[in-house]
């Protein structure tokens, strides 16, 4: 990676003689309005309103490079390295073949938005998923891309690592905290001697209509039990009045048990979406998002440590669960301007939880809203 983001510099250095065409977009979602109401909750329905949503893109374009930035503005753990969610420089070698470098995004999911939720994919939920395969993005990543909208497929290889790693001595051995635990921080370049991920996709366009993909994801750390993999299927039609989406993955998980507050060492997961957009006329459409999300694994054991005396958490003892979510997402879609509309709508979720050693727990949840999103 370290030589990959050598040659781009070099590339730069040698073209920043010459102007390079340069555009600036962005995007702003605001919940104007949105009420939640969940079972088991005493309190009244939560009303809340605030920002959905906010995106900023710089490209800048000269001749056969292109280079991109995105900020993630919205973003719960902003900082310094993690508000630039994407950083690539893309060189296009002939109309066939490019080559793509930075810190981004895997090219693996669709992440269809729903309607006022984003998809499991992109973690859009009421209650929850456990779903483990969802925001591929924040990946240090090489990508060499071979095919064209023209020739009608486009194949993406992608050799990755994560963007965040257990800390190491100069002798490669770990760095622990106090309490026991890996220290994690973040890393501007993987070795891939301790991680390594693979992603192929390939895009078909057999009619200007309709786009379809299939692609697969492979990763290994040393610091995880076993290796992690999905297979992912998803495609897209489009008319004057019709749009449908639908995506299928089925894959593996393995995280050590220090990577994320809820890692599990092994699990199974299912992920699917359908949905539909109707066109009424030029200023409203009516659409309809129905998900599932099927994940089956175990947890690690949460230690808690109080007054010197070390016990496990109850709720978090290292059991086995099957965790099972459903969500219909529906509304109408009024266009303010070409580039902003107004969203209105409704949806509901289901989650089932089935624990080795507890009895099953159903919980459902209900939303409605109004938001605004606009293109800039």
């Amino acid at each position: 990676m370290k030589l990959l983001a050598t040659v781009f510099v070099a590339l730069l250095t040698g073209l920043s003689a010459f102007a390079f065409d340069t555009q600036v977009k962005g995007f702003l979602a605001l919940d104007l309005m949105n009420v939640r109401a969940i079972e088991y909750q005493r309190a009244a329905p939560d009303v809340t309103a605030g920002v959905g949503a906010f995106d900023l893109k710089f490209f800048a374009e000269q001749e056969r490079l292109t280079l991109k930035i995105k900020l993630d503005l919205d973003g719960t753990e902003l900082n310094y390295y993690n508000i630039f969610e994407e950083v690539t420089a893309r060189y296009r070698l002939t109309d066939m073949v490019s080559f793509e470098a930075g810190k981004g995004v895997i090219y693996f999911h669709q992440k269809h938005w729903g309607v006022l939720e984003a998809s499991y994919y992109d973690s859009g939920s009421i209650l929850g998923a456990n779903n483990s395969w969802r925001d591929q993005d924040n990946k240090l990543l090489t990508v060499i891309n071979f095919g064209s909208y023209q020739q009608r497929f486009i194949n993406h290889f992608t050799f990755y690592g994560s963007s965040s790693a257990p800390n190491r001595n100069p002798d490669g051995t770990l760095i622990y905290n106090t309490d026991g635990t890996k220290k994690y921080f973040n890393q501007k370049s993987f070795r891939s001697k301790y991680e390594r991920g693979f992603a192929d996709q390939i895009e078909f366009f057999p009619t200007k209509e309709l786009s379809l993909a299939i692609g697969g994801v492979h990763y290994w750390s040393q610091v995880n039990p076993q290796r992690s993999w999905a297979l992912d299927t998803n495609g897209e039609y489009k008319s004057d009045l019709w749009q449908f989406w639908w995506e299928y993955l089925y894959g593996f998980t393995s995280q050590d048990e220090d990577a994320a507050s809820y890692a599990r060492p092994l699990q199974w997961e299912q992920v699917a979406q359908i949905g539909a957009e109707y066109s009424i006329n030029e200023l409203y459409s009516a659409l309809l998002d129905i998900e599932g999300c099927w994940a089956h694994g175990a947890e690690y054991p949460h230690k808690i440590t109080a007054n010197g005396k070390t016990t496990i958490d109850a709720n978090r003892r290292g059991q086995s669960s099957k965790v099972t979510n459903y969500k219909v997402d529906l509304g109408t879609k009024i266009k303010l301007y070409p580039s902003a509309f107004m969203t209105l709508g409704v949806a509901g979720e289901l989650k089932n939880m089935r624990e080795s050693d507890r009895p099953d727990k159903t919980i459902r949840a209900a939303e409605a809203a109004a938001k605004l999103s606009w293109w800039f």
